[in-house]
C-alpha cells in the first residue's frame, strides 16, 4: 500500500444548473459537472466567470475626490512622490501611475523599498531616503492601509497623502485620502482587485489609461494571486489577448531573455513573468523592474531584461542551495516545520518555506538572523489556519503578521528553541491529523472527458485562485506503460488504456519502483493537451498517488534492483533455510512472521514453494519487495535423469578396485554418459547422499549396495526437485503472474 501525499477530497454538487442556462451557455456534461460541483450556479454566477466585465471606474469610493487631489498638485507643480511595493504587483502598479502622471507634470519621483533594507510598508528609513517630507504629495500604491503612523507623521508635516491599496484595512483607517475596492464606506461590485487594477481603474477615470496599461494590470493580476473570477479575470482575459497580438515591449524582452517564444497565458504570466519581476524585489533591487516598464530604446531593454534574468538565475539558484539545507535541518515528526540559520539570504525565506510545507505536507517557518532577530516567512497547508496557532505563542515573538496561509514572524534570537517547541507543544494537544487538501472536480471516465470535450472546457480560462484548474481523478486505474524519463531520469511517464490517456508525472520517477504495467492504483491531477509530432492528445499532469492493495515491487532482474527504498533496520526478510539470519528482523521460509508488516522482502528464492506459502498465507503487508536471490540455478540446466543416475551408479560399481578419482576421470565419465560437469556434480552429490557411495578428497569408494537404487528416497534429490519447481512457478514468469499469485497467498482480493 502507499498512502496519498495529500487529503483527497471529492467535490459534491452544490445544486443543479437549470436547462435552460445551460442552453443559454452551450453548456455540455463536463462543464456542467465541474461547474455544478463548484456552486457555481445562477445566471450571474456563469456570468463573473464565463463573460466577465468591467465595472465603471467611477463606482470606487472617493475616486473623484482623489481624481481633484491629483489634479491641484499637478496643476500647482508640486513634487509628488510615489511609494511604491517590490513585489510584481507593487512594481507594476508605481509603474503604471507614475509613467501616466509624468505626462501631466514633471515634478515626479518614485522609490521603491528594499526588502532587506526598509522592509515593507512605509518605514522611518523609507521615507527619509525617498525624501518623502520633502514631498507635498505622496502617494502610496500596493501599501499604506496598515502604516497608520507613519501616515500620521507626514499629515503633521502639512503633506498630502493618497493611499492605493488591496491589503486588509486595520480596526482604524489611516488619516488619508484612500483608493481601496473594499472601503468601508465604499460599495463598488467586485472587492478583490490586485494594487495594479485599481491603478488602472484611477487611471481609467483620469482618461489616461490605454492597453498597455490594461495588459501590465492583467499581468500584475496574476502575479499577486488574487481570486482569478468575476473583474479580475476580465482583467487577465484582455491582458492575455494583447500580449499575444502585440506584447509590451518590455514584457517582450523579458521573455526573450527567459527563452520563451510561444503563446502567452496564465501559466506563462505565473511562471515566467511574475517570478522574474518578483525576483528583483526578492533580492533587493526592484527599481530594475520599474526602469524595465518604463525604458523605449531597446538596446537599453536589452540590457534590463538580461539583468533580470541574472537576477532570476541567482534566486533560483539561492532557493535551490537554502532549500536543501532547510531540509536537512527538518525534524519531520514535528507538526509544524520550524527551520533555522544564521546567514540564509532573507529575499528568498517564503518560496523556501513554501516548498518545505508542499514536500513534507505540513506547515512550515523559514527563519534567518538579521542582527539578533530571526525574521522569516511561514506558509501553510490548506485547511490549517497558521496565523491562528502561531497566535498563541505571541508572547515568544518580536512581531508577526499575515494570514492563515502566510504569515511574516520575528523571533529573538534567545528564544528561537523555545518558539519552536512551544507552538509545536500547542498544536500537539490539538490532536490534529495535518495532512494537506486536493479537492477533486470530476472521476474521469472515456465518455465524460474526451480530448473534444476538454478542448471546449478550456473556455472557462483563464484559472487561478479561486477558479483553479480542474482536478481530476483516475480511480483503481490500470497501467498500460510505465517509465522514467528525464535526464536524471526523475519523472515519469504512464499510459492509461482504459482513459485513452497519456500521463507526466514531474518529480515521481520513483513511482517506477512502486508500479509495474498493469498494476492498478489511484491517482490525481490537471488535464492539459500535449502536442508531440503533430499529434495532440489528452494527458494528466500527476499531483499525488495512492495505492489501496499490498505493492509487489518486482526486483527479480538486477536492472530493477533499487535498495534504497529498502529500510534494512524496520524491514522483514524471509531467507532460505541453508542461510544464515543476520538479525531479529530475519525468518526462515516456513516460519511465522509478524501478521501486520510495512515492508516484507522474499530476499532469496525458496527450495520449497510450501514453505513461502506457510509463511505468507494471511498475512497483512503493505509492500512486499520479491529479490529471490539464488545461488546455482537448475532451470536451464534442469536436473539429471533417473536413468542418468542409473547409469554412473553402474559404472561406479563396476570400477576396478571399487574407487573412480573424479580429479582425473570426472570429464571422462560426463562424456561417457553424456551429461555436463554440473550435472556429474549433482549426480554424484544424490548418490553420497543414498549412501551409495563415500567421497573423500575427490575418490569415489563404494557404499552400501545391498539395497536397489531408488531416487526418490535421496532427500537431497528432492530438494533439487522443489527448487526447479519453485525457480519454475517464481522466477520463469511475468511480473503480472507473480504479482497475482502473491496476491493470492497474502489473501489480497
Amino acid at each position: 500500500m502507499q498512502q496519498s501525499k495529500f487529503e483527497w477530497r471529492q467535490r459534491e454538487k452544490k445544486g443543479s444548473i437549470s436547462p435552460e442556462l445551460i442552453k443559454q451557455f452551450s453548456l455540455d456534461p463536463l462543464e456542467v459537472t465541474i461547474l455544478e460541483n463548484r456552486g457555481i450556479l445562477t445566471e450571474e454566477q456563469l456570468n463573473r466567470i464565463m463573460n466577465p466585465k468591467f465595472y465603471d471606474s467611477e463606482c470606487l469610493y472617493n475616486i473623484e475626490e482623489i481624481i481633484e487631489v491629483i489634479q491641484y498638485h499637478v496643476d500647482t507643480q508640486s513634487d509628488i512622490l510615489i511609494y511604491g511595493d517590490f513585489d510584481a504587483d507593487g512594481i507594476i502598479s508605481t509603474t503604471l501611475l507614475y509613467k501616466n502622471l509624468r505626462t501631466l507634470t514633471d515634478h515626479m519621483s518614485y522609490f521603491i523599498p528594499n526588502r532587506l533594507e526598509e522592509g515593507y510598508g512605509p518605514s522611518e528609513v523609507g521615507l527619509q531616503k525617498s525624501e518623502a517630507f520633502d514631498k507635498n504629495l505622496v502617494i502610496f500604491v500596493d501599501n499604506g492601509v496598515a502604516a497608520i503612523d507613519k501616515i500620521e507623521e507626514l499629515r503633521m508635516s502639512d503633506i498630502d497623502v493618497i493611499v492605493i491599496d488591496h491589503h486588509q484595512f486595520k480596526d482604524v483607517l489611516p488619516n488619508a485620502h484612500i483608493l481601496h475596492p473594499a472601503h468601508p464606506e465604499g460599495d463598488y461590485p467586485f472587492q478583490q482587485l490586485c494594487a495594479a487594477a485599481v491603478v488602472y481603474k484611477l487611471l481609467d477615470a483620469m482618461n489616461l489609461a490605454n492597453d498597455d496599461d490594461l495588459m501590465l494590470a492583467g499581468i500584475a493580476t496574476v502575479t499577486d494571486l488574487v481570486p482569478m473570477i468575476d473583474e479580475n479575470k476580465a482583467f487577465v482575459k484582455a491582458a492575455i489577448k494583447l500580449l499575444n497580438q502585440s506584447a509590451h515591449r518590455s514584457i517582450a524582452q523579458l521573455l526573450k531573455a527567459s527563452g520563451h517564444s510561444g503563446v502567452i497565458d496564465e501559466e506563462i504570466i505565473g511562471y515566467s513573468i511574475g517570478p522574474r519581476l518578483n525576483a528583483t524585489g526578492r533580492l533587493g533591487a526592484a527599481e530594475i523592474g520599474v526602469e524595465l516598464l518604463l525604458e523605449t530604446d531597446t538596446s537599453q531593454l536589452t540590457e534590463y531584461a538580461i539583468e533580470i534574468e541574472e537576477t532570476n538565475k541567482q534566486r533560483k539558484h539561492l532557493v535551490e542551495e537554502i532549500s536543501a539545507e532547510a531540509m536537512n535541518a527538518v525534524d519531520a515528526s514535528d507538526d509544524i516545520l520550524v527551520v533555522y540559520n544564521d546567514a540564509w539570504h532573507h529575499g528568498v525565506l517564503g518560496i523556501v518555506a513554501s516548498k518545505i510545507s508542499e514536500h513534507f505536507g505540513k506547515p512550515a517557518i523559514v527563519l534567518s538572523l538579521k542582527d539578533d532577530v530571526y525574521v522569516g516567512s511561514g506558509r501553510s497547508i490548506e485547511g490549517f489556519n497558521l496565523y491562528e496557532q502561531i497566535n498563541q505563542v505571541k508572547d515568544l515573538l518580536v512581531h508577526f503578521g499575515g494570514h492563515e496561509q502566510a504569515l511574516g514572524v520575528s523571533v529573538h534570537q534567545g528564544e528561537i528553541e523555545s518558539f519552536k517547541s512551544t507552538l509545536n507543544d500547542h498544536v500537539a494537544k490539538l490532536y490534529l491529523k495535518l495532512k494537506p487538501l486536493k479537492m477533486i472536480d470530476i472521476k474521469l471516465n472515456s465518455e465524460l472527458v474526451t480530448l473534444k470535450t476538454y478542448e471546449k472546457f478550456l473556455r472557462l480560462k483563464p484559472f487561478g485562485q479561486g477558479f483553479g484548474i480542474p482536478i481530476v481523478l483516475a480511480h483503481d486505474v490500470k497501467i498500460g506503460e510505465i517509465k522514467r524519463v528525464g535526464k536524471d531520469r526523475s519523472h515519469i511517464k504512464m499510459q492509461f488504456p482504459e482513459l485513452n490517456m497519456g500521463v507526466i508525472g514531474f518529480g515521481f520517477g520513483d513511482l517506477k519502483d512502486e508500479l509495474s504495467v498493469h498494476d492498478t492504483a489511484h491517482f490525481i491531477g490537471t488535464l492539459n493537451i500535449n502536442h508531440f509530432n503533430q499529434n495532440r492528445t489528452l494527458q494528466m499532469n500527476l499531483l499525488d498517488s495512492r495505492i489501496d492493495h499490498v505493492q509487489i515491487i518486482d526486483m527479480r532482474a538486477k536492472h530493477n534492483q533499487n535498495f534504497d527504498m529498502i529500510d534494512k533496520e524496520e524491514a522483514v526478510f524471509l531467507i532460505d533455510v541453508d542461510k544464515k539470519k543476520l538479525g531479529d528482523n530475519y525468518y526462515y521460509y516456513g516460519e511465522k512472521i509478524p501478521f501486520t508488516l510495512n515492508t516484507l522482502v522474499l530476499r532469496d528464492l525458496p527450495s520449497d514453494l510450501d514453505a513461502l506459502e506457510q509463511s505468507l498465507r494471511g498475512c497483512y503487508v503493505s509492500k512486499l519487495v520479491v529479490l529471490f536471490h539464488q545461488q546455482t540455478e537448475l532451470y536451464f540446466t534442469g536436473l539429471p535423469t533417473e536413468a542418468k543416475i542409473i547409469e554412473v551408479d553402474e559404472i561406479i560399481g563396476n570400477a576396478k578396485d571399487g574407487s573412480i578419482d573424479l580429479k582425473v576421470h570426472a570429464p571422462h565419465l560426463a562424456k561417457r554418459v553424456d551429461v555436463s560437469m554440473k550435472e556429474i556434480k549433482m549426480i554424484i552429490d544424490i548418490l553420497e547422499d543414498l549412501k551409495r557411495i563415500h567421497l573423500a578428497h575427490a575418490i569415489i569408494n563404494l557404499g552400501d549396495r545391498q539395497t536397489l537404487l531408488d531416487i526418490n528416497d535421496s532427500i537431497l534429490y528432492n530438494k533439487l526437485v522443489r527448487q526447479l519447481h519453485s525457480e519454475s512457478q517464481l522466477k520463469m514468469i511475468t511480473s503480472e503472474e507473480l504479482k497475482t499469485y502473491l496476491r493470492e497467498l497474502l489473501q489480497v482480493r
